[in-house]
């Protein structure tokens, strides 16, 4: 997950991010084409690919993944703040899993 999360970070630089800029994060070779793969399939990033003189291929977040980062930036600074890490959304939302207790 925390591979994940660095992977629509370093996209939200707004800049072309090649798929060789993406190997920088610290996963093997088959995992990250998985966690790509994934995050194309869940419509959080885009694949571009321009054919001029020379190829041009990069990734890009939609809309939706950047709403996805929003929320996950929030999460992290109510960890930093707090100083607890957030373990499940029943922390978020207690009332819907009071029934289970």
């Amino acid at each position: 997950m925390k591979e994940t999360i660095t992977i629509l970070k370093m996209l939200e630089t707004g800049k072309k991010v090649q798929y060789e800029d993406l190997t920088n994060v610290d996963l093997s070779i088959s995992t990250l084409n998985g966690r790509i793969n994934e995050l194309l399939k869940n419509c959080l990033i885009e694949h571009h690919l321009k054919r001029t003189n020379k190829k041009e291929e990069w990734y890009t977040l939609t809309e939706k993944g950047e709403k996805i980062l929003k929320y996950v930036k929030e999460i992290e600074e109510l960890e930093r703040t707090t100083k607890k890490p957030i373990q499940h959304e029943r922390e978020f939302h207690p009332q819907v899993y009071e029934e289970e207790v």
